[in-house]
């Protein structure tokens, strides 16, 4: 690594997906704020970002995994859910023993017998045996884009408008105390007032 690497570790997009990838993250810094200024375009935003995500990462899938996971973090995650869509928690470990095990995996015991689990938490891999069951493993991550994008628009409309309810409650609030002060007869008087005069 270079100096040059070490305080700019950025490269330029070196594929078309990365270039569109990038155009379109600079077009959304420009043009988001003016479609959320409109309640209107921000509706549609909210509806169509889901499907959006969920494109995206099948375009992904298609693009860059080619039919798997690519990198043994995820292959790991992969045999562990389909160890799971078999109804187990653990997977028979034939002999040579070290020619299976690794970083990722814990001996274990199956029926008395040698066997070895995954070490990763269970939740993504139980999610993803789904896709084993019904034998579209590669379909979970676009369905979880899908979801997880439309749970955060819902929950940023759900903020903006309890903002925006709190902020008008707050205003209105402000105004009509100050309507009656302004209405309010004076309660103070001086002495020469208080004071009737001597005779």
């Amino acid at each position: 690594m270079t100096i040059a690497e070490f305080f700019w570790p950025f490269s330029l997009p070196n594929d078309p997906p990365r270039w569109v990838a990038l155009g379109a993250a600079a077009l959304a810094v420009v043009a988001l704020p003016r479609l959320l200024a409109s309640d209107r375009a921000a509706r549609w935003l909210t509806r169509l970002a889901p499907f959006a995500a969920a494109l995206l990462s099948l375009a992904y899938v298609a693009h860059y995994l080619r039919g798997g996971p690519r990198i043994i973090d995820a292959t790991a995650y992969f045999l562990e859910a389909r160890t799971f869509a078999s109804g187990s928690f653990s997977l028979p470990l034939d002999e040579p023993e070290t020619a299976t095990l690794g970083r990722f995996f814990l001996r274990t015991e199956l029926d008395g017998e040698p066997a070895a689990s995954v070490i990763f938490p269970p939740g993504y891999p139980a999610v993803l045996a789904l896709g084993f069951l019904v034998g579209a493993p590669l379909a979970i991550g676009p369905l979880i884009a899908f979801v997880i994008t439309l749970a955060t628009a819902q929950l940023a409309r759900l903020a903006h408008r309890a903002a925006t309810h709190s902020h008008s409650h707050s205003h209105s609030q402000s105004q009509s105390q100050s309507h009656s002060q302004s209405h309010s007869p004076s309660q103070s008087h001086s002495p020469s007032q208080s004071q009737s005069p001597t005779s």
